[in-house]
């Protein structure tokens, strides 16, 4: 699933791809590494008309082949509706 990511203020967005879902966190691919506690908002692409962006902490992030594997915990979880719209 397709997601923009940006910083707190929604500067710079940029593309990212959930990967692994749970009731803490996501799991994302990205082209840029972050790291450890960085706060990032995340939204799902796929909702056209629905501007939701849910915050995010990063908790690791590693290199595996030309992308970024980052793991992020949600800071405040998101109802089960919310989470499902992540993939």
């Amino acid at each position: 699933m397709k997601v923009d990511v940006a910083d707190r203020e929604c500067q710079g967005i940029e593309d990212g791809w959930v990967v692994d879902r749970s009731a803490g966190g996501l799991g994302l691919h990205l082209e840029a590494p972050l790291p450890r506690g960085a706060v990032l908002k995340l939204r799902p692409r796929e909702t056209p008309g629905l501007d939701l962006w849910i915050l995010m902490v990063v908790m690791n992030c590693r290199a595996e082949d030309d992308y970024w594997v980052v793991g992020c915990q949600f800071v405040e979880p998101p109802p089960e509706g919310v989470l499902r719209l992540f993939g």
